[in-house]
């Protein structure tokens, strides 16, 4: 690990007299091989020893040393401090302040980062709580080091910052010299510093240190917290349009829907190139597909069908009741295009296809008879205005007032078609006023829409299972159009 990081670098270190002269060594042995591993000089690191008991003694401040070679002279020389008789206590609280107020007030720097060495064996005689709580809230990292058998790890992790993993450590005052232990808090002091420092992000992943911790930004095809997770080259999907990915090794292959085209399915083939309508039909080119604007009299996705009836007693029953009030102008708008988009693919006029509207809730309101409007244009307008009524679901008395309203008043000779359309479930009953409209030769056609309708209630109004049409969605309404067209066009009407 590469480790430049400038530094206050306090050691403090028990000199009380149950320290071993031998162990006392060891200690100063560590602190030189440690120093070594960092830039010592009048810009660089600058390091103080201080010794603690009853009393602390500052060995040599932050100020004394600006090179390795001075260091390396000086430590040696630093002999165990005497001992006093009376000399029973450790007071690393009394040690903590002197080293805040003697050694970083007065010869610490503003403009780097300040690190405490704490090296004890034994529990300390007065409070360090409060003292070291507010060195660390001064942004003073402290590194608590338990020597010996006799370890107080509570009160080490009290003083230590945080996270104890990293500012904790306990040691064997043998073990304090190896290579091992020093290389560890190397790394330990550089990661507090520079949580990036041991380039923890692979496949050259970026480090954004955060504090004490860091967080890494991945390259394409790499995840987790340090980038170690190769993903597939298939996440997250760079197909478009709903194109499957098929990886291969690194890289991968685009399998298009129909309708798109290129290496990742971004373009979309224009598939009024090849002319696909029939009978004059207007070809609109639309993502992934093509839609085809019929002329009058034709149907079929491409305008292939003719449609056999032009002639027809038209009626529209629609819900008007609460849920309908709540509709989105969007699904609102798809709801009135639905009665427009059929009307428009017939010959509207008085000898031709004659149109009415009722809409139904608690109420039945006839918005138009069958005499009423004998042009599309007309009868767009007053769709335009309709409005819902609201309250309950009484599906059938709007089926009565058909009848009554428009089919008891409808041209003979032509067929009678009723377009219910409902997106709940009716209060009243349904199958006899059903009953009533197939007696009178009425084809009627049943469109559920939304969620709430249901499909045993559209099978009693519908004249047969095949004129139930169902749209979970808004959406759905213009394809439900046209297929009631073709069902208008070419199914069978009862007079027949």
């Amino acid at each position: 690990m590469s480790c430049n990081t400038t530094m206050d670098l306090v050691f403090l270190a028990d000199g009380t007299k149950k320290i071993k002269k031998s162990n006392f060594k060891r200690i100063l042995r560590f602190i030189n091989n440690l120093v070594k591993v960092f830039h010592v000089s009048r810009q660089g690191t600058h390091v103080s020893l201080v010794v603690y008991g009853d009393d602390s003694e500052i060995m040599f401040n932050l100020n004394d040393y600006f090179s390795l070679t001075d260091l390396n002279y000086a430590l040696p020389k630093i002999k165990s401090p005497k001992k006093k008789k009376k000399e029973k206590k450790r007071n690393v609280g009394k040690c903590l302040r002197l080293v805040k107020n003697n050694v970083f007030e007065k010869h610490g720097r503003s403009d780097v980062p300040k690190v405490i060495i704490l090296l004890q064996n034994h529990k300390s005689n007065d409070d360090i709580g409060d003292i070291s709580q507010a060195i660390r809230k001064n942004g003073v990292k402290i590194f608590a080091v338990g020597n010996g058998n006799k370890i107080a790890k509570a009160q080490l992790k009290e003083i230590s910052s945080k996270p104890l993993s990293l500012y904790y450590k306990s040691t064997k005052y043998s073990d304090m010299e190896t290579a091992d232990f020093v290389q560890d808090m190397k790394e330990s002091i550089c990661m507090a510093l520079n949580p990036c420092s041991s380039s923890p992000c692979l496949h050259n992943g970026r480090c954004i240190p955060k504090g004490d911790e860091f967080t890494c930004v991945c390259l394409p095809g790499y995840s987790g917290s340090i980038c170690d997770k190769e993903l597939s080259p298939c996440f997250p999907n760079p197909c478009d349009n709903g194109g499957q990915c098929a990886p291969s090794g690194s890289s991968y292959t685009c399998n298009c829907k129909a309708g798109f085209t290129s290496e990742n399915c971004q373009d979309d083939i224009n598939e009024c190139d090849s002319d696909p309508c029939q009978n004059n039909g207007d070809c609109k080119n639309t993502p992934g597909s093509y839609h085809c604007a019929c002329p009058q009299g034709y149907l079929g996705v491409n305008c292939q069908s003719v449609c056999k009836r032009q002639e027809f007693n038209l009626a529209f029953l629609v819900d008007g009741s609460a849920s309908m009030k709540t509709l989105n102008s969007s699904a609102a708008s798809q709801y009135k295009n639905l009665i427009k988009t059929v009307i428009d693919f017939y010959k509207v006029d008085k000898d031709d296809t004659n149109v009415g509207l009722v809409i139904y809730s608690s109420l039945t309101i006839t918005k138009f008879t069958f005499d009423a409007y004998y042009s599309k244009s007309d009868i767009n307008k007053a769709i335009d205005t309709m409005d819902y009524p609201a309250n309950a679901t009484n599906t059938g008395a709007g089926l009565s007032a058909v009848q009554s309203n428009l089919f008891g008043h409808a041209r003979a000779g032509r067929p009678n078609c009723l377009v219910t359309v409902t997106d709940g479930v009716s209060n009243d009953d349904v199958s006899l006023p059903s009953a009533h409209l197939r007696a009178m030769n009425v084809v009627t056609l049943a469109v559920g829409v939304g969620e709430y309708y249901a499909r045993e209630e559209l099978q009693q109004i519908a004249t047969k299972p095949s004129d139930v049409f169902e749209a979970p969605v808004y959406e759905e309404l213009p394809n439900t159009a046209n297929k009631i067209k073709e069902s208008l066009c070419n199914g069978k009407m009862l007079h027949e």
